[in-house]
């Protein structure tokens, strides 16, 4: 007996039930998915993006708790950053652009990562008249 395939909408409720196993992350009409976390539709064609959404929402997460090592944020933001060099075409190359622009912007941001070099003892001072 030949395999019936499944509707693009029974997929879709497949893949998030997955996703919200501990909470309602995401929830769908049967044609378009909405991530509660961050308040967008994602489009998601197939289950592998509906993945990477939900790991950048765990990133953004981790880096919103509270009382955590600067050395563990910066651990997240590198993961952040390795996850999106490696998204291809188009988007990767937006979202790359975008994150360069917000690095750029953040003056605090550069202090605190020279600040975190040395506290993890890879650098010996820190100039701040530089920054």
């Amino acid at each position: 007996m030949p395999k019936v395939g499944s509707s693009f909408s029974s997929k879709i409720r497949e893949w998030i039930s997955c996703a919200n196993k501990n909470a309602e992350v995401f929830t769908s009409d049967g044609q378009t998915v909405f991530c509660n976390a961050c308040g967008k539709h994602i489009v998601c064609d197939r289950k592998s993006q509906l993945d990477q959404h939900m790991k950048t929402v765990e990133i953004i997460k981790k880096l919103e708790t509270q009382n955590m090592l600067l050395s563990e944020s910066f651990c997240i933001i590198s993961e952040l950053e390795e996850k999106i060099n490696i998204i291809p075409g188009l988007k990767g190359a937006t979202l790359k652009a975008k994150l360069n622009d917000i690095f750029s912007k953040n003056k605090g941001l550069e202090l605190l990562r020279k600040i975190n070099l040395v506290l993890l003892g890879e650098t010996k001072a820190v100039d701040l008249d530089k920054v």
